[in-house]
């Protein structure tokens, strides 16, 4: 589970756009089935959402995670954004990935 805040992003000169492919990098270790990164975005007038970006190597379908969260996408890339702290968003992305695993 990899996490950058605003202040990461900041802090490297790096935008959001340098965020998404991210992911992939957790993918890639050994062992790992779901790969999962979040990250804060500018949201609306009520401050910063969380996007959430999954893959996996096929053998879980993480389009499930992605649907309790309000999100799409397929069997082993999906994604969501959602209005919690990263704690809360952390917690559910771990039970969600349990139940595939």
């Amino acid at each position: 589970l990899l996490r950058v805040t605003r202040a990461m992003l900041k802090e490297h000169g790096a935008d959001d756009d340098m965020v998404e492919g991210m992911v992939n990098y957790g993918r890639m270790l050994r062992g790992v089935e779901i790969a999962a990164l979040m990250w804060e975005y500018p949201g609306d007038d009520r401050g910063l959402d969380l996007k959430v970006s999954l893959r996996s190597r096929g053998t879980a379908d993480i389009s499930l995670i992605a649907l309790a969260l309000g999100g799409g996408g397929h069997r082993a890339a999906a994604g969501a954004q959602v209005r919690m702290t990263m704690p809360e968003l952390d917690a559910l992305l771990r039970a969600e990935a349990r139940k595939l695993l």
